[in-house]
C-alpha cells in the first residue's frame, strides 16, 4: 500500500508496494511498410493496415528513391542522377546507383546482380531496374524506380 510523505518541496508517494509485472513486448514486424517509389509514401491496404514488404527491399527503395545531399542529416544518402538520362549516361547512371547502394553491399545485406536503364517509356521517362539478391532470404529481387 503507498503512502503520502511530505517534503520542503511539496507531497510526493512514497512506501511499498507488490512488484509488478508487464508482458514482454510484441516482436517488430518481419515486414517493412510498403513504400510506393511513385508517391513517395506508405500504401494502405483494404482493411485500412499498411501494406508490407520485405525489410531489404525497403533500404533499397528509400535508398534510391532519396537525392544524395537532400537530407540535412545524412548529406552522402541517396543517389545523384542525371537530370535527364540519354543512352550516353548509362555508365554513370550504373555507377551512381552502385555508390548509392554500397553501404547495404558492404553490411552483407544485399549482392547487386545488374543495373539496367530502360529507354523507351511512353511517357518519355527512364526507368532504372536493379536486380538483387537479399542476402538473408536469398532470394533474387527487382526493382524499378
Amino acid at each position: 500500500m503507498a503512502g503520502f510523505g511530505i517534503s520542503v518541496l511539496g507531497g510526493f508517494p512514497c512506501g511499498f508496494a507488490p512488484p509488478v509485472s508487464a508482458d514482454d513486448p510484441p516482436d517488430p514486424p518481419e515486414q517493412a511498410a510498403y513504400f510506393d517509389y511513385l508517391t513517395s509514401d506508405y500504401t494502405v491496404g483494404d482493411d485500412t493496415e499498411l501494406e508490407r514488404m520485405p525489410i531489404t527491399r525497403q533500404r533499397v527503395l528509400m535508398t534510391l528513391s532519396m537525392l544524395r545531399g537532400s537530407s540535412s542529416v545524412l548529406q552522402e544518402f541517396g543517389v545523384r542522377l542525371p537530370g535527364i538520362i540519354g543512352p550516353n549516361d548509362e555508365i554513370e547512371v550504373r555507377q551512381e546507383v552502385e555508390a548509392a547502394l554500397q553501404y547495404l553491399v558492404d553490411d552483407g545485406s544485399i549482392v547487386i546482380n545488374s543495373v539496367t536503364v530502360n529507354h523507351g517509356n511512353p511517357i518519355g521517362r527512364s526507368t532504372i531496374t536493379v536486380d538483387y539478391t537479399d542476402v538473408a532470404t536469398e532470394e533474387n529481387d527487382a526493382v524499378n524506380v
